[in-house]
């Protein structure tokens, strides 16, 4: 009988593939790796060598995170990957994914792999990642590793050259930082501190487009008071971290009615999410959208919908992150007054 294997094991059988360059083979190093994390990513990179690795600037994620001295053996990394993956989903306690340039669980194409990634890793579910790259452009390779792990925490994530001899080896880990924080429904009480927040996320919309949106207060009490109310159909989450409101989610409970035209849905709509400025990059907007996800799951709902102006590219761009993808075009253009 097969024994079952655990994330743990994982790290011990990348570690033992890990040994000194030739010079100091046989020399004991350790390299990080007997901790736990909720996230372990392995990025194969078809010919990533110690000279393209030295050929981006001194500050650079690959060149800060390299193990000069470190080097793996050459395995098939895929091979390899294919049969550790199919035993860990068996085992069903860790969640396993690989992304790949052909076959089973493929890729269109870099922007699209990088957002796959982020998004499984944002998933609160233990998970072990594998991932084979190879046509790149080191400098873009870069900036995408470094955007993934400004977003993440409590995870390891291995960069492994694969090269003609040895492979080169990147190595990041970040523990995840325990912070006093809670996603709840707001309470009428509230409504002052609240509304002084939302007036923050109005002023983006009034300052882009004047002749759209005028200098309304965005919730007024009578409604505030509602949307406390946990069993009308809209949904108000507000996130606190020691008792300091830092960002909000509005979304609406949509259940459609079949026509000779359209199917019956039930739909999950967000109208509106902010995080304060000096807070944001802290995955506090992740994790307000991940709530609004989990409930929609939860009560079975068939999918999540969210409008986004032009002038507000971070959105889209936090949404595409998520697998969120464009649904319609709304289209206009101003009517002279001759």
């Amino acid at each position: 009988m097969q024994e079952s294997i655990k994330i743990e094991d994982i790290l011990k059988a990348l570690k033992g593939k890990i040994y000194y360059s030739k010079e100091k083979k046989g020399t004991e190093k350790k390299l990080g790796l007997e901790e736990i994390y909720k996230t372990t990513i392995v990025i194969a990179v078809k010919d990533l060598t110690e000279e393209k690795i030295n050929s981006l600037s001194s500050s650079s994620f690959l060149r800060v995170n390299y193990l000069q001295n470190i080097k793996t053996d050459n395995l098939d990394m895929n091979e390899y990957h294919e049969r550790l993956i199919k035993r860990l989903n068996s085992e069903q306690e860790i969640k396993a994914y690989s992304f790949l340039p052909t076959g089973l669980g493929h890729y269109e194409n870099k922007k699209e792999l990088m957002n796959q990634i982020l998004r499984q890793a944002l998933q609160e579910d233990r998970k072990y990642i594998y991932v084979y790259i190879d046509d790149y452009d080191i400098e873009k390779l870069n900036q995408s590793l470094e955007t993934i792990t400004e977003e993440i925490t409590n995870a390891v994530l291995l960069v492994i050259g694969i090269n003609k001899e040895e492979s080169t080896l990147t190595i990041w880990k970040k523990k995840e930082i325990i912070n006093d924080w809670i996603i709840r429904r707001p309470e009428s009480n509230e409504y002052r501190t609240f509304s002084k927040m939302a007036m923050k996320f109005e002023k983006i919309y009034r300052t882009k487009r004047k002749d759209i949106f005028t200098s309304y207060v965005p919730y007024e009490s009578i409604e505030f008071n509602s949307l406390c109310n946990p069993h009308q159909m809209r949904i108000l989450l507000i996130y606190e971290q020691d008792k300091e409101m830092l960002g909000f989610i509005e979304a609406e409970r949509i259940n459609t009615i079949g026509s000779y035209r359209y199917t019956p849905a039930r739909i999950i709509r967000i109208h509106r999410i902010f995080v304060v400025e000096e807070r944001r990059r802290e995955k506090i907007g992740t994790r307000l959208y991940q709530a609004i996800l989990d409930f929609a799951r939860k009560e079975r709902y068939s999918r999540i919908e969210v409008q986004i102006y032009n002038f507000t590219p971070e959105a889209q761009a936090f949404f595409e992150s998520f697998g969120l993808k464009i649904l319609a075009y709304q289209y206009e253009t101003p009517v002279s007054k001759k």
